[in-house]
């Protein structure tokens, strides 16, 4: 960044191909939307860590991951991984091939982390999971031991 703020405002396209794995991903934010958080994690993403809270099933985190990945930094990712209200059974937006047969709940786990391998976003996905909040980092540059988030999307990408 040379403090142009212009060049803030204008980021390189995003990759085609991880535009069109975002497309496809299972989440609700519409392609333009995607484009518009892809802009402002470019913008900022070069100032640190992104980070990524409420993450469903991961397509959001494509259009944060390839802003990152071009300021060569990572992308946190932060979710329990069961659903907002609107996602439970009786609710408007509830998948029900997202209900892990096994115990009966929503579990979006699982289509996280298959949602960046088409895009190949994903270095590694530490500490996937646990008995209340699942965490996930997509590395796309050197890993910081302190990340400073500098982009907070909300749930439902």
């Amino acid at each position: 960044m040379t403090g142009d703020r212009g060049a803030r405002l204008s980021p390189p396209p995003m990759p085609g191909r991880l535009r069109a794995a975002a497309e496809a991903a299972t989440g609700f934010m519409p392609p333009a939307e995607g484009l518009a958080l892809y802009a402002a994690a470019a913008a900022y993403a070069p100032a640190g860590p992104v980070l990524e809270i409420g993450t469903y099933c991961g397509k959001s985190t494509i259009y944060l991951a390839a802003a990152a990945r071009q300021a060569g930094q990572p992308v946190i990712t932060v979710d329990h991984h069961h659903g907002s209200e609107e996602n439970q059974p009786g609710w408007e937006y509830h998948d029900p091939a997202l209900v892990d047969p096994g115990t009966g709940r929503l579990d979006t786990l699982p289509h996280l982390r298959a949602t960046p391998a088409p895009a190949r976003v994903a270095r590694r996905w530490p500490g996937c999971g646990g008995p209340r909040w699942g965490c996930c980092s997509s590395t796309a540059g050197t890993p910081r031991t302190r990340p400073r988030p500098t982009i907070r999307a909300g749930s439902g990408g």
